[in-house]
Formats: structure tokens, sequence, C-alpha cells
């Protein structure tokens, strides 16, 4: 990759839990720039009211994730359509315009539910995918970390599904079995200090609250914080860095 690559930083959070308020308090604190992914129902966990929706969009990009967090593998191609063009259509009410992003609930597409995303006039949809710090196709965009201690193992198995020999680095460079996120988050920033590329961070607020894992999320925040060199992005301004 060319050294003048741009360096760039973004976030995005799922679901629409109200401890996404959290979240955009810290970013806000620390300068950042978020996308929040919200559905207007959630059957496993509570979302964001519309006034609270409204309130965050004044500030934070809000991007579709189905009307009623549907996993849409699961449903019929037309329910799955319905989900993804309401989810549109109510967004845009709700923020007085055209909502550009879209994330895959739990990461689960085909290419019946890409084309479905495509079609509704979305311009960039986000996957669960991560260790990567390009993006090749503007729907199906991966991530690079992901706010949780996942296991040395976990990293290992999506780095061999995806053939990513990129990120076998990282394997070596963090210590014991449970690799911490501040060490994964500063493992990809000095690869990227480099060679370039997107900085990608993601979460769920419900899942750090779960995990008591605020400090650590305060932690990452503030060393993004601290970087000469490099963009801050939503989300949707991401299509123009996608690898041609």
């Amino acid at each position: 990759m060319p050294a003048d690559r741009p360096k760039i930083v973004t976030t995005s959070w799922d679901d629409g839990h109200p401890l996404d308020q959290k979240v955009a308090e810290l970013l806000a604190k620390y300068g950042l720039k978020g996308t929040f992914y919200v559905p207007a129902a959630n059957p496993e966990h509570e979302v964001m009211t519309p006034s609270e929706l409204s309130a965050l969009a004044k500030v934070f990009e809000l991007g579709g994730h189905t009307k009623n967090h549907v996993v849409l593998t699961r449903v019929p191609i037309q329910v799955a359509s319905r989900e993804i063009t309401e989810c549109k259509n109510w967004l845009g009410d709700l923020i007085g315009s055209t909502p550009k992003c879209f994330c895959y609930p739990q990461g689960k597409l085909n290419d019946a539910i890409v084309s479905q995303v495509r079609a509704s006039g979305f311009a960039y949809a986000r996957t669960v995918e991560f260790s990567r710090t390009d993006i090749r196709d503007p729907f199906l965009a991966p991530t690079t970390a992901q706010v949780f201690n996942h296991s040395k193992y976990s990293y290992m198995k999506n780095l061999a599904k995806r053939g990513n020999v990129g990120g076998l680095g990282l394997l070596f460079s963090v210590g014991g079995l449970r690799a911490r996120i501040i060490d994964v988050v500063e493992y990809w920033l000095k690869k990227i200090e480099g060679e370039g590329g997107i900085f990608h961070l993601w979460g769920h607020s419900w899942e750090i609250e779960q995990h008591g894992l605020w400090s650590d999320l305060e932690a990452v925040f503030k060393t993004l914080s601290r970087l000469d060199g490099f963009r801050y992005h939503a989300n949707g301004d991401l299509v123009q860095y996608v690898k041609k």
C-alpha cells in the first residue's frame, strides 16, 4: 500500500440502545465521530425513543438497522425488502434527510439481501467482519476492531475464514489468550500509521455495559483523539475511500 494513503478513524454503534447516549457523550468529549445504526424497535433490547434519536441525530450520523432489528437471512426476501425500505423511510422522516448508511443485523447477509439494500437507495452498508483497514465494496464494508475482548482463537477464525493474512501479526503482538481491546487498537493504529488505511471501531453499548468495558472504551477514545495526520469521519463519508 502506498505510504500516502489517507489515515482515517471512524466508529459505529449498533442496536439503538439507550446506553448509546453514553457512547455519544464520550465521543463528544474526545472530539470523535460516529454512526449509530438504529432500528425503530428491537425485540432483544430496549431502544431509544424518537425524541432521543432526534437529539442524537443533531450531533451524530444515524444509519438504518432494519425497522424491527430483523435478521434478514431468516425471513422471506419480501419481508427482508420491506424491513430495509421501511427502515430507510422511517429514519429519513425522523432525521429530516436521506440516510446514507445501513448495517446488517448480526452481520447476516447474502447476495439477495445486499441487492435489496443497494436498490433501496443506501450508499454504504456495514458488516461485522473485522481486522480490515480497507473497503473494497461499499455494500460489504468491514470493520477493524470491536469493543470486546475477543479470544485469540476468535481472531484466528475470523482471519482464516476470510483469508486475511494481513491481520495475522495481531495474534503475535498481544499477550495472553484474550486480546484486550486497547492492545488491538494500538496494533492497528501502528499499522495504519505506516501504511495508511481506515481504522473502524464498532460495538454495542449494551455489551459494553454487560462486560464492564466503559473505562476501556474511554481509554481507546483518548488514544484515538491524539492522532496526528488522521482524518475523522462518520461512516457515510467512507464511500469516497472505496479501494478501486
